[in-house]
């Protein structure tokens, strides 16, 4: 990859360091992804949108099914609109959904600040990036493995063919939490320009080194079904049309 991708990419990484994750590294990338997408079958558990990050730096992942094989998950960068908290403080809280309760104690939103759901629920944000992923999973042995594999990255001497993959362990801890813990990339024996056997091997070898992964997972919160219309209208202010005949 050329320094001026590695640059972009490690800038866009960035966005995904939470307190639990600084220090640890600035890039996850891997000269390899792990699993053939032709052979994988997805998880429908995993289907759905996923809000990471914190209140400063808001992210989702959009988990939709291409087909039973992969995913096409869009990566979407978060902001807050101007005035946004002072909005939701002067008293603009959003209903909890059903069912469900505001971060906080049951009652008391008046001394909670707001969340990114929160934020979300209110219209307060909106779309600062969208990037394209595909991705599969892959179990080798007894762990399951996903890629992510960045489409889209057009450059002028490799064209079109992907070359920034992720790999990590998802893991489903509720039904509306997941967490994904990445390969570490600076596991020993991770060269570059090494193959998806390669590099499959190694991680075999390594399931039961504490250095396979990095430390600390990083932790998603599924949002509810019922806040898809707040998100289809953040995604079409930026031309993401939820409907073909938005556009006739």
């Amino acid at each position: 990859m050329q320094a001026r991708d590695r640059s972009r990419l490690g800038a866009l990484l960035g966005l995904l360091m939470l307190p639990a994750l600084l220090g640890v590294m600035a890039c996850f990338e891997l000269p390899a992804p792990v699993g053939n997408p032709e052979r994988s079958r997805i998880d429908p558990a995993l289907n759905g949108v996923w809000l990471g990050g914190d209140v400063d730096e808001p992210w989702m992942f959009i988990f939709e099914p291409y087909d039973k094989r992969t995913w096409l998950v869009r990566w979407v960068l978060l902001e807050e609109r101007d005035e946004a908290t002072d909005n939701l403080a002067a008293g603009d809280t959003p209903e909890p959904p059903a069912g469900g309760e505001l971060d906080g104690e049951a009652g008391n939103v008046e001394d909670t600040e707001p969340s990114a759901l929160d934020l979300l629920r209110a219209g307060e944000l909106r779309v600062g990036g969208i990037y394209l992923i595909k991705a599969w999973r892959k179990r080798i042995r007894r762990v399951w493995f996903m890629t992510f594999e960045f489409r889209g990255m057009i450059d002028e001497e490799t064209g079109m063919d992907p070359d920034t993959w992720w790999v990590m362990k998802p893991e489903l801890i509720d039904e509306s939490t997941l967490a994904l813990q990445f390969v570490n990339p600076e596991l020993e024996g991770i060269e570059e320009g090494m193959t998806r056997a390669q590099l499959e091997r190694l991680v075999r070898q390594n399931l039961d080194n504490p250095e396979l992964f990095v430390e600390n997972a990083l932790p998603l919160k599924r949002v509810p079904q019922d806040d898809f219309g707040a998100l289809a209208d953040m995604l079409e202010e930026v031309g993401v049309a939820p409907d073909y005949d938005l556009y006739p």
